[in-house]
């Protein structure tokens, strides 16, 4: 959602995650704010808030899968799509430090001569 968020530099909301506390099981509402283009502030960054319905709150006496297909079916594309642009960073960083290296290489280089 992080990155999304940066890549559409738009607001995003999920309402009712389950998240699971020790027994409790507890539904939370997350809405991530990116403020990566405001003029007026000093620094970048991508505000996260919580907070939770404590209505749906309810203990667990054992534990339970909550993944349905739907859900499982939506989540992978989405984490294959994260995987791909994670490697796709990664393989920028890489060249950007070879052709850093090269850089360095050629001035010890004329350095020595």
């Amino acid at each position: 959602m992080l990155r999304k968020t940066e890549q559409n530099k738009e607001r995003i909301m999920a309402n009712g995650l389950r998240v699971r506390d020790e027994d409790i099981l507890r539904h939370i509402n997350v809405v991530i704010k990116p403020y990566l283009s405001d003029k007026k502030l000093f620094d970048r960054f991508i505000l996260v808030l919580f907070s939770e319905d404590p209505e749906q709150a309810y203990s667990l006496s054992e534990p339970q899968v909550f993944w349905n297909d739907i859900q499982y079916e939506t989540r992978v594309p989405e984490l294959k799509f994260e995987l791909q642009l994670t490697r796709e960073d990664l393989q920028s960083v890489v060249e950007e430090l070879e052709s850093a290296n090269e850089e360095l290489q050629s001035t010890y280089e004329e350095l020595l001569s």
